[in-house]
């Protein structure tokens, strides 16, 4: 019962009986109109406020040392506007010390509600302690406010979603793809049909481990289709995703597992979005591929089964399976097929879960990845990141 008694006492308790519109007076002009309306001096509002009148006088001339915040709200309850108003009515009287204190507080509450910092402290991100300069740097914003601003334009379907662990990251990543191929602003024409020729001469290019990747991005690139490399994330099962940006297609590649036959599965994926979704990508921005699912394309199935189909029919698969613990004779066909042969043990292995029993066939991910462009997270900006991409695409 006290309980209940206690709430319904509460009830609009900070809310103030009157409203005043402050217009462009200060405090000090409130207060001034305040005592000549009531009658009434500094000293007995003062009495009436239960203050003395020093402090309601450091107050309402906005020096706030040393004074509470309810002796404020009190204040600004008895003048009949709220704590925002109040504040912003002595905007212009307060110290420039006081200003730069207030804007690093703002800061530091969108980077506690936006960022994980100890997971970007892991992946090399943050060097020092001074968090909001190196994502104003790396995004190339003025104010942390733009990352907020933007992730509203661009991620507008997380927007409403509580920021936990997954979607601060999952926000951050796609935030700073989507800003390189902004940048990257790739000149060539969007050439749907080209792009259907070209697919089945992408296959044999698995075979070059350092630089097979490589060449299909340039030649991706000279269509109008950008794709970039962007590390995985810590605790993300996502492998890639799909984006429109002037209208053209753009691909990332994550080293998910750090494997390198992931990194042709995801393209393949990602292609499969790109030939079939592209109008629906093109409506909402962006699909990331990922093991959580996405909300704005569920059709992952299809893309899975097209990249693996496409790497191998699923009857050459049974009949390769029968000889995969013969490396000799599965070098053979995977020369014969035209691909590299990591990518038939991935299969193998993903199909009976013996990672571990193929893992000698499977070389690591880094010696593609290092050749297309710099890890984006290390790089002081995504500007040079994208300029060190340039250099190597526009060869």
């Amino acid at each position: 019962m006290k309980d209940i008694q206690y709430k319904e006492t509460m009830m609009g308790v900070f809310d103030s009986p009157i409203k005043v519109d402050i217009g462009s007076q200060s405090i000090n002009e409130l207060f001034s109109q305040k005592m000549q309306d009531t009658r009434l001096s500094k000293t007995k509002i003062a009495e009436l406020l239960h203050m003395d009148v020093g402090t309601l006088t450091k107050i309402i001339d906005g020096n706030y040392s040393g004074a509470s915040v309810f002796n404020v709200l009190k204040v600004a309850m008895f003048l009949g506007i709220s704590m925002d108003d109040f504040l912003r009515a002595n905007a212009d009287i307060i110290s420039l010390e006081d200003v730069k204190e207030i804007c690093d507080i703002r800061d530091t509450s969108i980077l506690c509600e936006y960022f994980d910092i100890k997971t970007l402290k892991e992946l090399g991100f943050f060097g020092s302690n001074d968090y909001a300069s190196r994502i104003k740097q790396f995004f190339g914003f003025k104010r942390l406010q733009d990352y907020v601003s933007n992730l509203a334009r661009f991620s507008a379907a997380y927007s409403r979603t509580k920021n936990t662990y997954n979607v601060k990251m999952r926000n951050f990543w796609t935030s700073s793809a989507s800003a390189q191929f902004e940048k990257i602003a790739n000149p060539n024409p969007y050439n749907r049909s080209r792009l259907m020729e070209i697919m089945p001469n992408i296959r044999p290019c698995t075979k070059n481990v350092e630089n097979g990747l490589m060449n299909v991005i340039r030649a991706l690139y000279a269509i109008g289709v950008t794709i970039i490399y962007q590390p995985s994330i810590p605790k993300m099962q996502v492998r890639g995703a799909t984006m429109e940006c002037n209208g053209k297609p753009c691909i990332v590649i994550s080293d998910l597992n750090k494997r390198y036959p992931t990194l042709w599965f995801s393209l393949f994926h990602e292609l499969y979005h790109v030939l079939f979704d592209f109008d629906d990508i093109r409506q909402n921005k962006y699909h990331v591929s990922s093991s959580d699912g996405d909300l704005l394309l569920t059709d992952e199935n299809s893309a899975d089964s097209f990249a693996r189909d496409f790497i191998l029919s699923p009857t050459k698969v049974r009949f390769i399976k029968t000889y995969i613990n013969a490396p000799t004779i599965v070098e053979r066909y995977a020369k014969e097929w035209g691909i590299h042969p990591s990518l038939i043990y991935a299969i193998a292995a993903y199909d009976d879960g013996k990672w571990s029993s193929y893992a000698k066939y499977i070389p690591k991910s880094d010696k593609a990845t290092n050749v297309i462009n710099t890890n984006v997270f290390q790089c002081e900006s995504i500007e040079r990141s994208v300029a060190n991409f340039k250099q190597k695409i526009e060869l």
